[in-house]
């Protein structure tokens, strides 16, 4: 694998993370305000 390919790799597990993380606080604050916490 050449260093172009693997930062590619790189960069798109680094957004699908940051995604990852978006959602789960999306979902931690939707659970917030459900139940009043």
């Amino acid at each position: 694998m050449d260093d172009l390919g693997l930062a590619g790799v790189l960069r798109n597990l680094r957004s699908y993370a940051h995604q990852w993380l978006a959602a789960g606080q999306s979902a931690r604050c939707a659970l917030a305000v459900a139940f009043k916490f």
